[in-house]
């Protein structure tokens, strides 16, 4: 085994009760992720880290492998990245030969297998594969400080004299917004880093409808009406 997929999926949700288990599209926004990585046909293996009993119960349906995660790796101030080295420190104690990893957030329902399939498709073994979104818009920065309480462009192009139509921008006025969706890193270089984010970074641009991230109510809502638009989908049952 060389690959494998790894999803986080806690029992609580500070801004959506129950989140991971409530039904988007008729099916817990979990099972968009489990079926996104068994279609991605990538991984050799897929586990799910969690604490969650009945969250289990559903990996379990799926026949994906699942790791019971203790409560000191789901609290609210541990980070992704803390939990995962977590698991997969466990699993090579236990023997696993593993030498790359596949992360997809569960809250990214909209990643498709054929998106993770494209991004392990750009993965050479060095750095990080990122899933991010184009952004053509303008951006600022904040400067504000005890004095001066002002914003400023974050890049000479999205100054108001020398801006350019926005459909007219060059790609290096674009700016990339990491989506959360999927990071494709290998596992030596994580455990030894503590991060996702191993240098060189190779981004997997995403369509915007795609790389929708829930972590709000309105972000719940927005997916909800984009299942409404695109595929004729119910919507949650109230």
């Amino acid at each position: 085994m060389n690959t494998i997929g790894l999803i986080l999926a806690r029992g609580g949700s500070l801004e959506i009760t129950n989140k991971n288990l409530k039904l988007l599209g008729g099916k817990p926004l979990l099972a968009w992720t489990f079926e996104a990585a068994i279609e991605s046909n990538i991984c050799d293996e897929i586990w799910i880290a969690t604490d969650d009993k009945e969250i289990s119960q559903l990996a379990q349906s799926y026949e994906l492998e699942t790791f019971y995660l203790p409560e000191s790796m789901v609290a609210y101030n541990i980070y992704s990245a803390e939990a995962a080295g977590y698991v997969l420190s466990s699993l090579c104690v236990f023997g696993k030969e593993i030498t790359t990893m596949i992360f997809l957030q569960a809250t990214s329902p909209f990643r498709t297998g054929k998106n993770i399939a494209e991004a392990y498709a750009l993965y050479r073994g060095l750095g990080t594969v990122i899933g991010v979104s184009q952004k053509k818009k303008y951006y600022w920065r904040n400067d504000l400080n005890d004095t001066d309480k002002s914003i400023s462009p974050v890049h000479a192009s999205h100054a108001p004299r020398h801006r350019k139509v926005r459909q007219l921008t060059d790609p290096h006025d674009w700016f990339y917004e990491e989506n959360g969706s999927v990071y494709i890193v290998n596992i030596a270089k994580f455990l030894k880093e503590n991060t996702y984010h191993i240098p060189p970074y190779i981004p997997y641009i995403m369509p915007e409808e795609e790389s929708l991230q829930i972590d709000t109510s309105y972000d719940w809502w927005l997916a909800e009406k984009w299942l409404e638009y695109k595929y004729d989908l119910p919507t949650l049952a109230r």
